[in-house]
């Protein structure tokens, strides 16, 4: 069964703060931001529910060392 095109949206834009939280040291609210995301708070409860991990937890899990 397909998906919505408002579920493949979001879908694309948590997969893309995930290549983010894993190739950057931006800050949540930031990589939130840069994906479209006006609150913070949304944003961190879509990536949960897509990830069952917040961004925070994601990130630690998954970062590639990023110089600072």
């Amino acid at each position: 069964m397909g998906q919505t095109a408002m579920n493949f949206f979001i879908k694309q834009k948590i997969n893309y703060a995930s290549h983010l939280l894993a190739n950057t040291n931006l800050k949540i609210i930031d990589v939130a931001n840069i994906v479209g995301y006006d609150s913070p708070k949304n944003f961190i409860a879509q990536f949960t529910k897509a990830y069952q991990l917040s961004p925070s937890e994601w990130r630690i899990k998954n970062q590639i060392l990023v110089k600072k």
